[in-house]
């Protein structure tokens, strides 16, 4: 008898409605994953952190106020969370940046549905993903 395994609980971070929108209900079809909620903008995702456990927070890079890169380091520092930044720019100084504040993974906007699944189920797993790891 196998045991089923808990699905990946996601939180998506987006400031645009359009791209919160659309990665939910993608990743919703997905077997094994569960997009808990979505947010808006950094405070509102800290305030979703204190109130469920979170497996993975899909992370805009770019958002007012408090900006993906901090709410990152935050993630980091007060909850067990593990972090995919999300981008529409693919430049080095993003990447390195978001790797500096503690996010396992980098991926663009334009990332195919599976590819997306597979490193949300390998930083889930607790695995890193960027290209030379």
């Amino acid at each position: 008898m196998t045991i089923p395994q808990q699905a990946i609980s996601v939180l998506v971070v987006d400031n645009h409605p359009a791209m919160r929108d659309t990665l939910q209900l993608a990743l919703s079809n997905v077997p094994g994953i569960e997009v808990t909620d979505t947010a808006a903008d950094s405070v509102a995702m800290l305030a979703q952190l204190r109130e469920r456990e979170i497996d993975v927070v899909l992370m805009d890079v770019s958002m007012p106020g408090i900006s993906g890169f901090e709410a990152t380091r935050m993630v980091r520092a007060q909850h067990r969370a593990e972090v995919v930044m999300l981008s529409m720019d693919d430049s080095d100084c993003h990447r390195a940046q978001a790797r500096l504040a503690g996010a396992k993974a980098f991926v663009l906007k334009a990332t195919p549905l599976d590819e997306l699944v597979q490193v949300i189920e390998s930083v889930a797993a607790g695995n890193s993903c960027w290209p030379d790891t």
